[in-house]
């Protein structure tokens, strides 16, 4: 049996925000029982917390199983990042609801891809991250676009690897006293799925989200090797 993992990303948390952000919701975790407090190899790479005694709390469903398996941990990734959990077949504009298809017939990235991709690179970069809507040309955000399937762009995510679908509305949480609430998103990603997403960096709710960094313009996630960790 392969290996899977979720991710709860945090697009909205700045590059300055991400460390502190990441270690407390690791606290919030550790403290309600949801993982342990000790960092092991219970991730891929690098080093995670395993579950804890009510990570049940956090999932919609406990799996007996996950407690036996070797990789079972939960880390925190931090830096510019894409969080996705399969190539974008499409994105929607909120301004005008234009749907930009990115793949041709034969489910190859096409010429709107390849635009896409190119802001992607420059927010790689450091940039704003802007790329215009084809029919109202609107300059939209990168985490504006509704993306099919989930994408997501920022500086922060949680990795959940193997647990059961997780409950959003439980885990994880920032401190009370924090300004306002941040705006999470999350897909899966399979890795016992023969069409598995390639990645070159792996940066939870419903669904979960992995992480690329782009080589050059014109790859599409799909194409880049996997180094699973961060």
């Amino acid at each position: 049996m392969g290996d899977w993992f979720q991710t709860i990303a945090d697009v909205e948390a700045s590059s300055d925000e991400a460390e502190p952000l990441a270690a407390a919701a690791l606290a919030w975790l550790v403290e309600t029982g949801i993982v342990l407090a000790e960092a092991t190899d219970c991730v891929l790479s690098g080093r995670g917390h395993a579950p804890g005694p009510r990570y049940a709390t956090a999932v919609t469903e406990a799996d007996p199983g996950l407690l036996a398996l070797r990789t079972n941990g939960v880390e925190a990734i931090t830096g510019r990042s894409v969080f996705y959990s399969m190539g974008a077949e499409d994105v929607t504009c909120p301004h005008c609801r234009q749907v930009t298809v990115l793949n041709d017939d034969r489910g190859h990235p096409n010429d709107a891809w390849q635009a896409l991709s190119d802001t992607i690179d420059a927010w790689f970069d450091g940039g704003r991250g802007e790329h215009p809507c084809p029919r109202c040309g609107h300059l939209v955000g990168l985490n504006e676009w509704t993306w099919s399937p989930p994408w997501g762009f920022g500086h922060l995510g949680i990795k959940f690897w193997n647990w059961p679908r997780s409950d959003h509305t439980s885990c994880p949480r920032y401190p009370s006293d924090s300004a306002t609430e941040p705006r999470t998103r999350a897909a899966r990603c399979d890795l016992r799925r023969p069409t598995r997403p390639k990645v070159r960096q792996l940066q939870v709710p419903k669904d979960a989200l992995t992480a690329y960094q782009p080589q050059s313009s014109s790859q599409n996630p799909q194409e880049f090797d996997r180094t699973v960790g961060h």
